[in-house]
């Protein structure tokens, strides 16, 4: 358990960041960034809002791109986003 928790601490999302056309998401691992437009959905996973923690953006390669909902900023990250995206669907 202890490598994966290792793992799993160095994958989660730290930090977001929206630049006029992409997101770049930076993990303690690496960064990588995709393309506004590409993301086609943000929801909370199941049912309940709060029950996982994080928010799914789901994008047009049917990538799943987990989002802690604790992450500072993060109204004003999917205002910015709907506006920067208003195809996508973000109605949390």
């Amino acid at each position: 358990m202890g490598l994966v928790g290792i793992y799993q601490a160095r994958m989660q999302i730290q930090e977001v960041v929206l630049d006029g056309e992409t997101l770049r998401f930076r993990t303690a691992a690496k960064t990588f960034i995709i393309p506004t437009r590409d993301v086609v959905e943000v929801s909370w996973p199941g049912r309940s809002r709060f029950g996982g923690g994080y928010l799914r953006l789901r994008t047009r390669a049917d990538q799943v791109i987990k989002v802690p909902g604790r992450l500072q900023h993060l109204v004003e990250l999917l205002i910015e986003l709907s506006r920067a995206n208003p195809q996508a669907d973000t109605n949390l």
